[in-house]
């Protein structure tokens, strides 16, 4: 009985709590301020006072706070309990080991994420640079084949854009030279055979006539070969 009366009593449960390093648990009587029991079983029938501490210290430090306990700097949380006031006191050196621990780690992930954020993007905007230049290569190998009816476009950043509309203006420029005089303004006569061979086939109506501009080398050898051209393109509209 008296063996099981023991294992209850505060000081003898404290005796056999382990505490993590650099933590210290103790309890005091609450009228009296009478160490009652400690987790290292020192300080036991000494007082708060002798550890450096305030009769008002179980409100003190209720929320918590850092003071000096028996001479070392800690950080203080008390709970008063009935009759007893339950402490626990841990190294600042601990907490602040810790602290820098979990700081450390928390920057070390924030590290890892970044870097794999970038590599993420950077495998995108690699991808998306590749598309690109396949279709704008695909599109010029197909201009440069002869078919240039290809409208190259790559919309997946501005200085693609910028590239095919570029292409697409310099493909439009050809067709133009290919198919229109560049003084008169008049299809050429490819373009125009192509005219007639598709309106034919489509079995429309078509009217054809056809001018002569007699003595024209006369206007040439007389005005000068820019009175010519001016005459050409007048005639033309």
């Amino acid at each position: 009985y008296l063996d099981a009366a023991a294992r209850n009593e505060i000081s003898y449960i404290l005796e056999h709590t382990i505490a993590a390093d650099g933590e210290f648990i103790f309890t005091a009587s609450a009228q009296s301020g009478q160490i009652t029991g400690t987790s290292d079983g020192t300080l036991l029938g000494k007082t708060v006072g002798d550890m450096g501490l305030t009769e008002d210290y179980a409100s003190t430090f209720y929320e918590g706070r850092f003071t000096s306990l028996a001479g070392q700097q800690v950080f203080l949380v008390t709970e008063q309990v009935e009759d007893y006031v339950i402490g626990v006191a841990v190294d600042s050196h601990s907490i602040f080991s810790e602290m820098w621990r979990e700081v450390f780690t928390m920057v070390a992930c924030l590290l890892l994420l970044s870097i794999s954020a970038i590599a993420a993007i950077s495998l995108m905007v690699s991808r998306s640079i590749t598309r690109g230049v396949y279709s704008i290569v695909d599109g010029m190998n197909k201009i440069r084949q002869g078919d240039l009816n290809t409208v190259v476009r790559v919309d997946s950043s501005p200085e693609f854009r910028a590239l095919s509309d570029g292409i697409n203006q310099m493909v439009s420029q050809i067709i133009r030279e290919r198919d229109y005089d560049a003084l008169t303004g008049l299809r050429s006569r490819r373009s125009f055979e192509k005219t007639v061979n598709l309106a034919m086939q489509s079995r429309c109506s078509v009217a054809f006539f056809m001018m002569d501009l007699d003595n024209f080398k006369n206007i040439n050898d007389s005005f000068g070969h820019a009175f010519g051209d001016t005459y050409l393109r007048e005639l033309a509209r």
